[in-house]
């Protein structure tokens, strides 16, 4: 494999950036860019120039990297959710992969209560006979524990709530459609 281009690093350190909770008008604000140049550079639309800001991102991203690393403290909260599919359940069958991007892992002590919360805009059962119900605002909440991957735990989390559906009511009856509007992980206190 041959050597990482200027704007293939740039768009790498964008996402890790990104991943560690800050966002595009932070990261603007540390580099003295605008938040637009920040988002075309993370979507690829353009690169930095030699000699231009990229050198700036790099000495942030090493030093955010040093500093804070990708240690989650008490109380934190980072928002994964760009880094998800937005529909994870489609005609009753997981979407699998849940993730798009690889989800970056966090550091914390093996006592700490960590939590990775997935809220949905849609939930929608079906019965099998053309009758759907929807419910707005659902969500599930997965306990973690130091080295567990993320997006394994949420795809565990899920079919054990499709198989608590399934079996607390009719056989019949299943979840059709689930659509993710926000993934969070947090540490309690």
């Amino acid at each position: 494999m041959g050597r990482e281009s200027r704007g293939e690093r740039a768009r790498r350190q964008l996402k890790d950036l990104r991943a560690s909770g800050f966002s595009d008008a932070e990261i603007a604000n540390s580099l003295g860019l605008n938040r637009s140049t920040v988002f075309r550079t993370r979507t690829g639309r353009t690169e930095p120039a030699k000699g231009g800001y990229g050198r700036r991102l790099t000495f942030l991203y090493n030093r955010v990297n040093r500093n804070v690393g990708l240690t989650l403290g008490e109380g934190g909260i980072v928002n994964l959710t760009g880094l998800f599919r937005r529909i994870w359940v489609q005609g009753g069958d997981i979407q699998t992969p849940l993730n798009l991007d690889p989800v970056p892992n966090y550091q914390f002590p093996n006592n700490a209560p960590v939590w990775v919360n997935a809220y949905f805009s849609e939930w929608r059962l079906n019965n099998g006979e053309n009758y759907s119900t929807k419910y707005e605002e659902k969500s599930l909440k997965c306990e973690l524990t130091q080295g567990q991957d993320i997006p394994t735990s949420l795809e565990s989390c899920l079919s054990d709530a499709m198989s608590r559906i399934e079996g607390s009511r009719n056989n019949d009856i299943k979840l059709d459609k689930a659509v993710m509007s926000a993934v969070l992980l947090k540490r309690g206190a």
